[in-house]
């Protein structure tokens, strides 16, 4: 079917208004034809002649967000029923993310400042924001920022050399032609890409920075009289597993979100060579491969941290270091 007649009426208009949704030059696909019931956004074109009787109304899209409130209304009680409060910090953490890219972020890269700059400095805001809102203020939050800063910066580094080196401009997606298109020509394109490739691998750091502390700190609390290297090495066996499967988590990610660009390269006429050379795809495997370079630094950087705070820096104090409290209690015992 390449036309679908459509009739509606608006809330607090008994009028009932016709008008055709598709054409023939962009004909409906099956999953495309609307139903009887459904919600529609349309929009109205003014009356300019006299002799209209009633403006005329284009179908702008379907309203989904009813669906979509019902849907998170079930987040919402799932992550309370399996993580309590703890949970329900995560999801304010994730509100305050939001809103961070929504009122700073995106107008900064707007106004064209650096993206490059911008994203790490909101990065390293964001990652506090979030780590300080779910986990408290506390020696193991310090470990896991510190560690996430350190990571982030040293992915910087080398997205940025490795997009010099490839000579990525940032066009290479249908987005950013847009945002050219669009007239948005103070925005920087390659620093837009750089920026998306530091806040796509905060948000896995996270998770695996703050699990690894956590190893650490069950394998010390097992076995007090460990020494550094075997809390190091035992801790880093049990990170490799969780790496493993993070990058394979990451590829997929992608992959996932790119299915139709890999079915129209499956029939491109091109060796494989040119097309994995192209700029849209390239831009895909270094964001995939930096990012996991990212992840895998992860491991041992955080699992250093925690061991050293668990076994070295107790003795530089002279005191034991409570890594779940936001205080340092010194223990005196009498001679």
């Amino acid at each position: 079917m390449a036309v679908q007649t459509i009739s509606f009426q608006i809330p607090g208009d008994e009028t009932e208004y016709t008008v055709s949704y598709g054409s023939e030059f962009t004909p409906l696909s099956e999953d495309q034809l609307l139903r009887t019931g459904q919600t529609i956004i349309v929009q109205a074109t003014p009356i300019t002649d006299q002799s209209e009787a009633q403006p005329t109304y284009q179908i702008v899209d379907i309203f989904r967000l009813n669906t979509w409130l019902v849907l998170f209304a079930f987040f919402l009680l799932l992550v309370f029923a399996v993580a309590r409060w703890r949970g329900l910090l995560s999801v304010v953490g994730m509100s305050a993310t939001i809103i961070v890219l929504s009122v700073a972020l995106i107008p900064a890269f707007s106004r064209g400042y650096d993206p490059l700059l911008v994203s790490i400095f909101g990065a390293i805001a964001l990652s506090a924001l979030t780590l300080y809102i779910t986990h408290g203020w506390n020696m193991t939050t310090h470990i896991a920022y510190f560690s996430i800063v350190s990571v982030l910066l040293s992915v910087g580094l080398l997205s940025y050399g490795s997009v010099q080196s490839m000579h990525l401009t940032g066009l290479g997606s249908e987005e950013a032609l847009f945002v050219r298109f669009l007239g948005s020509n103070e925005i920087r394109l390659q620093g837009l890409l750089l920026g998306g490739i530091l806040l796509g691998t905060l948000g896995v750091l996270d998770d695996i920075i703050v699990s690894q502390i956590a190893v650490v700190q069950e394998l010390f609390a097992s076995k007090p009289k460990i020494g550094f290297a075997e809390l190091f090495q035992r801790s880093l066996r049990v990170g490799q597993t969780h790496v493993a499967s993070l990058v394979n988590t990451l590829v997929l990610v992608y992959a996932g979100a790119n299915l139709p660009l890999f079915l129209l390269f499956a029939d491109s006429p091109e060796p494989l060579w040119v097309t994995l050379n192209s700029e849209l795809v390239m831009e895909e495997m270094v964001r995939t491969i930096t990012g996991s370079i990212g992840l895998v630094t992860a491991v041992p950087v955080s699992t250093f941290l925690a061991a050293a705070s668990l076994l070295i820096l107790p003795k530089i104090l002279d005191r034991p270091i409570d890594l779940h409290s936001s205080h340092h209690h010194t223990h005196k015992h009498p001679h």
